[in-house]
């Protein structure tokens, strides 16, 4: 995948993993709605899949990771589009070894800019730089 259709499955994974907490049920992972334009679908939603489902088996680590570096936040404080944002770029940093940390970091602030608020890119930045740097 080229990375355009790399940032749009991340994009598919966000739909995905925000459906899922909306209503607890994996069947809604299949009810978001894709842009059928790229011709490499197959691959972008295959990577969207497997991201979104290794970020939901791991969720509780990852949140407890998330939990470490946002000192005097308790999680259900973070929006849950950063918090899921925050999880699916680490889910890429841990358990995706053919993704560079960084790349998942400023893909997750990128994201963040169009979906989320205007200070998220910030606080996203911030948790994912500093797990990244305690990991190194």
């Amino acid at each position: 995948m080229n990375r355009k259709e790399k940032r749009y499955a991340r994009v598919c994974a966000l739909q995905m993993s925000y459906a899922y907490d909306m209503v607890r049920d994996k069947g809604a992972l299949k009810d978001i709605e894709i842009d059928r334009n790229f011709e490499n679908m197959e691959d972008i939603l295959d990577y969207a899949m497997k991201l979104t489902n290794k970020c939901l088996d791991y969720s509780k680590e990852l949140d407890e990771l998330i939990i470490s570096k946002s000192s005097n936040w308790d999680i259900s404080r973070i929006a849950i589009i950063d918090r899921i944002i925050i999880r699916l770029a680490l889910t890429e940093m841990l358990y995706f070894s053919d993704v560079p940390a960084k790349v998942s970091i400023v893909e997750a602030v990128e994201i963040s800019k169009e979906y989320s608020t205007d200070d998220s890119s910030g606080f996203i930045n911030g948790i994912l730089d500093s797990i990244y740097n305690k990991n190194k």
